[in-house]
């Protein structure tokens, strides 16, 4: 079986952090068509408004979007993962795909992480959102023991070496490279493979 054409697309992966208006900071880099928003369940300092805001303003603008969501070891995964997708739900977009954050060393073993991991992925999958995997060789390695479980997962790596492309993206866990996040400074660049 062939694999879907895919095409590459430059992005930006904001948060919290960055305005609810994104105009200023996409000025700087016109190449950008996809906008990765963190989807914050987090109501202190704002953080659900600005990532529904984000979105809103995003798609207003014509870009495509999708979402991340940090891996909350000590949340019920099935409830974080839920909660996550309600932020896009109250946007009213829909994601081209939904990553999750897999770098959070407050992990108490890959023993714990693994599962917690897994049936985050299969919320996803019952949510008709497409799961992919951010994460780093050195944390995927020492706290999930560089485990293969999620081989059928795509990887967006972390890899700051200013290259825009999948090509040069070290792999890990077994994983198939779908995103490179190559700049994280002064804001967060990416690229993606994205269905044609």
């Amino acid at each position: 079986m062939s694999q879907p054409a895919e095409r590459l697309v430059l992005a930006t992966d904001v948060s919290n952090y960055q305005p609810a208006d994104l105009s200023d900071l996409v000025a700087q880099y016109p190449d950008v068509r996809h906008i990765c928003v963190r989807l914050s369940t987090e109501t202190n300092r704002n953080q659900r408004a600005i990532a529904v805001a984000q979105l809103r303003w995003a798609t207003a603008h014509g870009y495509e979007t999708s979402g991340y969501i940090w891996a909350y070891w000590g949340l019920n995964p099935r409830d974080h993962i839920s909660d996550a997708l309600s932020v896009a739900a109250e946007a009213g977009v829909d994601l081209a795909f939904a990553a999750i954050d897999v770098e959070d060393s407050d992990v108490a073993s890959p023993e714990a992480c693994i599962p917690w991991l897994r049936t985050a992925i299969e919320e996803l999958v019952l949510a008709g959102v497409e799961p992919i995997i951010y994460s780093a060789p050195d944390f995927w390695q020492t706290y999930l023991n560089d485990t293969t479980e999620f081989s059928d997962i795509g990887l967006w790596g972390a890899q700051p070496d200013g290259i825009a492309t999948l090509e040069s993206l070290v792999t890990y866990g077994g994983m198939r490279a779908v995103g490179k996040q190559y700049v994280m400074s002064p804001i967060d660049l990416d690229v993606f493979a994205l269905p044609a």
